[in-house]
């Protein structure tokens, strides 16, 4: 078994207009499967504006690309979804208790 493809993510959190911008970047455990075995790609991205009050505002932004067997792009993609979906409510309660 060939070890190949890892996935990837990209958490982007931005603190008001003229805010600090913190950049996280993760690396996922790659594919364990037979050299020249054809992937697909899932990618799913999702970002939401926090408002802060006194015209204030929050950005996050996150994104995943995950390697996987064609025949699983289904379940790949839902848990991809939700990985995602996870932390951007994780950031967003991180930014709602800074506010």
């Amino acid at each position: 078994m060939a070890k190949r493809d890892a996935g990837s993510a990209t958490v982007t959190t931005k603190l008001g207009d003229d805010g600090q911008e913190v950049n996280q970047d993760y690396v996922f455990k790659p594919l364990d499967v037979p050299a020249g075995t054809p992937l697909a790609e899932i990618s799913v991205s999702f970002g939401v504006t926090v408002n802060l009050g006194s015209y204030e505002s929050a950005r996050v932004d996150v994104g995943l690309r995950m390697p996987c067997l064609p025949e699983r792009g289904a379940e790949t993609f839902m848990r991809a979804k939700e990985w995602v979906e996870n932390v951007v409510r994780k950031e967003v309660r991180t930014i709602k208790g800074k506010a």
